[in-house]
């Protein structure tokens, strides 16, 4: 069934679905704005209730200010949220006293939550999965053939993988995690070891964050997760704390940056196409310890303000500066192309997010000896994937000998899903010697709704 026919409108269905979606947005960064102690705004927008007394055009305001981070990042996480694809909705031409008025609503509904509930909720379940499930009509979900893996299901798979070890230290990724199903499940894990060892709540925060990482190439996934990820460790953060990431990145785990050495020095590259004819791909080569670094989060943010300035010359200057070699006229060209691109784009309204976007796509070069690697990876037949995005990982099957050769049958390269990619280049590249992994790529062994 068509998006039209469910919402029984004849609106666009591409801009229908992203409507839903920036609704779903919306409603999980309410939620993480619900979790902090303090909000601290202003002196006016201390706590999370002070919300409800706001007018609309303050609201407007205030969650422009969340959706560039602000907010969280006075509350030492530096990238819980990274103006996304879906913050469209605080533009001042676009702000609206319907999009007000519902947004009022919203924090008025989440603001009766107790934070005790909240924390059962997400220590009992996936409470951003169900909400997704009541916000998006299940024909849609449906139509895209969404599958949901099972509380039990990932409860048994990560005891299953845990098993393979001895040591109690394991270290755990999900390179599609979705909402955060397994993720929560192996944090949970650690706190009841930690709580028997007695560790102190700085050294169980460390403990997660060191040890449980996710990857998810939908921005809407990335989100929940991220909230998820933090109401799991808010009970450790504590003013002792450290400013830190989360480690959920916005990436694909079929297609990983590129890794590279010239003239002893070791680059990172990575490219992203646009739906832009005229602009085509966004190449970015950096320097790889700059991306393995705490200074590359908040060195692109910066960067990304620059974009707003309109001066390709002062963009590229800024990012060359963090190479350690200046004269390098291959690396140059690309940064000047880079800054030019990204300039352009702004200024044909087509978002200022395509360095932050690419970014946290080259975050997963810091991934390192995953002992497990668990997930539910899409069940995707490589015919129906779109056919740009086909085109560009069509080569990493066939440099790891994914086809079969054959063109028809059991095995044959008609048959080839994405899930089968995925599994074989996170095994290869991230998982450890020592390591195990689990991956559930088959509908028979998850829950459809």
């Amino acid at each position: 069934m068509a998006i039209n026919e469910v919402l029984a409108t004849n609106i666009d269905e591409y801009e229908a679905l992203f409507a839903l979606e920036t609704g779903y947005a919306i409603i999980v960064k309410i939620f993480a704005l619900k979790i902090l102690p303090k909000i601290e705004l202003s002196n006016k927008v201390e706590y999370f209730s002070d919300l409800k007394a706001r007018s609309l055009s303050q609201l407007r305001e205030d969650f422009e200010s969340f959706e560039n981070g602000y907010v969280f990042s006075t509350d030492k996480i530096t990238n819980l949220l990274e103006q996304d694809f879906f913050s469209w909705y605080t533009n001042k031409d676009i702000w609206n006293t319907t999009i007000a008025q519902s947004i009022k609503q919203l924090v008025e509904i989440v603001d009766d939550y107790a934070d005790t509930s909240l924390i059962y909720k997400f220590e009992s379940t996936d409470l951003f999965r169900d909400i997704y499930m009541l916000t998006i009509p299940s024909d849609v979900r449906k139509s895209f053939g969404e599958f949901f893996t099972p509380d039990w299901l990932a409860d048994n798979v990560l005891e299953e993988s845990i098993k393979l070890f001895s040591r109690d230290n394991w270290t755990f990724l999900d390179p599609t995690c979705g909402s955060g199903t397994f993720l929560l499940r192996a944090i949970n894990r650690i706190i009841a070891i930690d709580r028997k060892l007695g560790k102190k709540d700085d050294d169980i925060l460390e403990d997660i964050l060191n040890r449980v990482t996710g990857i998810d190439l939908n921005p809407l996934s990335v989100l929940s997760a991220r909230v998820s990820y933090l109401l799991a460790i808010r009970p450790f953060i504590t003013e002792n704390t450290k400013t830190f990431e989360i480690p959920i990145y916005l990436g694909d785990s079929a297609k990983l940056p590129r890794i590279f050495k010239k003239d002893n020095i070791k680059y990172v590259e990575y490219s992203i196409t646009t739906q832009k004819k005229e602009i085509g791909k966004i190449d970015v080569v950096l320097p790889y310890d700059f991306v393995a670094s705490p200074q590359f989060l908040p060195t692109v943010k910066k960067w990304q303000m620059l974009i707003k300035s309109e001066q390709t010359d002062i963009l590229s200057k800024k990012i060359k500066s963090i190479f350690p070699k200046k004269d390098d006229k291959d690396i140059n060209k690309i940064i000047n192309r880079l800054s030019k691109t990204l300039i352009n784009l702004y200024q044909a309204n087509w978002d200022g997010i395509w360095l932050r976007i690419i970014s946290n796509f080259m975050l997963p070069v810091r991934i390192k000896n995953i002992d497990i690697i668990a997930g539910n990876p899409p069940w995707v037949k490589w015919e129906n994937l779109p056919k740009e995005y086909a085109n560009e990982i069509k080569h990493i099957a066939g440099d790891i000998d994914l086809f079969s050769g054959k063109s028809y049958g059991l095995g044959g390269g008609i048959n080839l899903n994405l899930a089968a990619l995925i599994s074989n280049v996170v095994g290869d590249h991230w998982l450890s010697n020592m390591g195990g992994g689990t991956c559930l790529p088959y509908a028979r062994y998850i829950t459809k709704f």
